[in-house]
């Protein structure tokens, strides 16, 4: 992400440089130069697309989060390849700052979860686990740590997140009850007490167990 700033900021003091070069010249722009500058001007705005795109779902995230969370001021960030080199995150998904109100996802995660909301009704095991990595680590930001716990409060409140970043009600229901099914009794996390009537249960009005799951 730097190295995309450095490249976008290098080309525009191309530009720069050579409109002033030009401004000085009896014939400003010769064939040579237009051809010049708009070569220069296509690298600057490749070199800033990627990470225009990135702090736009790095604020949609963050803006959800804190929706989701209850939690005032919530930060997402999503690690660039270079950035997962320099951090704890090589062999988790996320990790949740709780005293910061800071949420990290690995590079690749933040991809998955914008394919997840690109076609949420047709989505794959790994881009519907990118919707509970979310929720997971929104639900550490309310104060929990017990991992058990938080994946299970993630897990009843996978159809509201879903809903809160943009997911239409019926799709968000089906994804949430399928990776209740599916994913969680496979998942590191897993308790028999995440269940209906069961210690971990909260009675959520609209917790994933709250609709006849054999139905979906």
């Amino acid at each position: 992400m730097t190295l995309l700033l450095i490249s976008f900021l290098f080309f525009v003091y191309l530009i720069y440089r050579e409109l002033k070069k030009n401004r000085n010249l009896p014939i400003r722009f010769d064939a040579f130069s237009c051809i010049y500058l708009a070569v220069l001007a296509l690298l600057a705005v490749s070199s800033i697309w990627f990470p225009m795109q990135q702090w736009r779902l790095e604020s949609f995230l963050s803006e959800k989060s804190t929706e989701l969370t209850g939690v005032q001021s919530v930060t997402v960030h999503c690690n660039s390849l270079f950035d997962s080199i320099f951090t704890p995150l090589v062999s988790v998904a996320g990790l949740a700052y709780i005293e910061e109100k800071k949420i990290v996802f690995e590079y690749q995660w933040c991809g998955d979860i914008t394919e997840y909301l690109k076609h949420p009704a047709n989505v794959s095991r790994r881009e519907l686990f990118s919707l509970t990595i979310f929720t997971h680590e929104s639900m550490h930001i309310r104060g929990e740590r017990d991992e058990k716990k938080t994946e299970c409060q993630a897990v009843q409140r996978n159809h509201m997140a879903s809903n809160i970043l943009g997911v239409p009600d019926l799709i968000s229901r089906r994804n949430a009850i399928a990776y209740y099914k599916n994913n969680y009794p496979e998942h590191p996390y897993f308790t028999s007490s995440c269940a209906p009537g069961k210690e971990l249960d909260e009675n959520l009005v609209d917790s994933v167990w709250q609709y006849d799951i054999n139905k979906y």
